[in-house]
């Protein structure tokens, strides 16, 4: 157990300093040690002398990994998750299975849901709130009935995110479009 101590502590002292929770910074700094050592002691340790709130992602990605070995009758622990992997876990309306979502904390659901965020859907989701999002969707004229499940902000954001590139798509045949054809159409709309 002491040499599990040093070589964690050892590790601590090449980290840098200012390191923010995020599933990243998970796969960046912990994620190597989690892989490396199937010892599970090396990173509860690391995690515990780091203290800056890694517990519930490796709860998490110790939970989504289990549950794909378990799915793949894995003898040994997955180093990539498949985005299908993942999807398993959820509902055909974009909600974690009932039998999942019962018997886990709520801090562990959230971050399985947030596991598979592009960067683009996490800026959106932290610079809007739902109905924001809700009244953006609506005035780019989005066919709310594509929308796999309205209850959930990832949902709204997914679809708000396909109006600003349907929009940018749109401008961009517009603008390349002559002036008497665009005059027919603002005549027609």
């Amino acid at each position: 157990m002491t040499t599990i101590l040093n070589l964690v502590l050892h590790y601590i002292q090449t980290l840098p300093t200012n390191i923010v929770p995020s599933w990243e910074t998970f796969y960046e700094y912990i994620h190597p040690m989690e892989v490396m050592y199937i010892n599970p002691h090396v990173t509860e340790e690391l995690i515990q002398q780091l203290d800056i709130g890694f517990k519930p992602y490796l709860i998490a990605y110790r939970w989504i990994a289990k549950h794909i070995q378990n799915t793949h009758r894995l003898n040994h622990w997955p180093e990539e998750f498949e985005p299908d992997d993942y999807y398993q876990f959820f509902t055909k309306h974009g909600l974690l299975r009932r039998n999942y979502y019962e018997t886990l904390h709520k801090s562990t659901v959230n971050l399985i849901y947030s596991w598979a965020y592009t960067v683009e859907e996490k800026t959106i989701m932290e610079q809007y709130n739902k109905r924001q999002l809700q009244m953006l969707v609506q005035q780019n004229y989005y066919p709310l009935e594509f929308i796999l499940n309205k209850t959930l902000k990832y949902h709204w954001a997914k679809a708000y995110i396909y109006t600003k590139r349907w929009g940018f798509n749109t401008f961009a045949v517009r603008s390349t479009l002559p002036d008497e054809v665009l005059r027919f159409i603002r005549s027609y709309l």
